[in-house]
């Protein structure tokens, strides 16, 4: 054996040694989860879940995988996944919060602030709370609605604006429920039922949706009376001219 053989064999096993410690080194050995949940998250269900990730390599490791990887836990939404070299993977896990009871037909949905499905139950078994915004739909089909994945319709422009609305405003905590109703051909008409006996018409969502929201919530806000927020309406309209939007009081029809 020569000895430019012998070296050779030598820098293949080192580097084998080297490569194989690397591999070691960066093989993860803890899943660290920091949990922002309540009930609805059987965190221990999760924490196994998490786990199979155990013996990964941490350089090659894609993070992208692990945010999908709560499917069937519902109500646990994985916000963030950082390697923490070299062997540990830190993640950090929020309750998803149910804010729309959609109805259609004669099954409600209850979802996320963007329509994300997390349950669904029987129109009769529902109960009126302040925790959860009833949405109406009419003229508006249901596609797919699966636990898990955001809720399909055959109107998922106007939808996805009216969650846009309701977050631009945080309706939450004032809206009863909302009426969306396909019509116009600039998208839609909805109106915003508050727990104060107003309701608020806004034409055409997808002309300008948020912003129209948005000034109707300003009129509401400013120091009306209690008649007013009991027996009158907001309506908003935008100038085709000038494309100025105005949110006006106007007795219910």
């Amino acid at each position: 054996m020569t000895k430019k053989l012998v070296v050779s064999i030598v820098a293949i096993v080192f580097g084998l040694v080297i490569l194989f410690s690397c591999i070691a080194l960066f093989t993860v050995k803890k899943v660290e989860v920091n949990y922002a949940v309540g009930d609805n998250v059987d965190t221990a269900q999760v924490q196994k879940k998490l786990d199979e990730y155990l013996g990964k390599n941490l350089i090659f490791f894609n993070t992208d995988e692990l945010y999908n990887s709560l499917f069937e836990q519902h109500y646990a939404e994985v916000v963030s996944v950082e390697k923490a070299f070299p062997n540990v993977l830190k993640v950090e896990v929020k309750e998803r919060v149910e804010v729309y009871e959609l109805v259609s037909g004669e099954t409600v949905y209850v979802t996320t602030d963007n329509g994300y499905v997390l349950r669904s139950f029987n129109v009769q078994e529902q109960i009126t709370t302040r925790e959860k915004i009833q949405l109406k739909l009419v003229d508006i089909n249901v596609v797919e609605a699966e636990n898990g994945k955001i809720i399909s319709t055959d109107a998922d422009e106007l939808l996805g604006e009216a969650f846009a609305m309701a977050k631009s405003v945080q309706l939450a905590n004032c809206i009863k429920s909302v009426e969306l109703e396909r019509a116009t051909v600039y998208g839609g008409k909805a109106t915003f039922n508050t727990y104060t006996g107003v309701d608020i018409v806004i034409r055409e969502l997808l002309d300008d949706g948020v912003k129209k929201i948005e000034a109707a919530f300003k009129k509401y806000d400013e120091g009306t009376t209690d008649y007013e927020k009991t027996f009158n309406k907001i309506v908003v309209v935008k100038s085709p001219e000038t494309g100025e939007i105005t949110a006006t009081w106007t007795n219910k029809e």
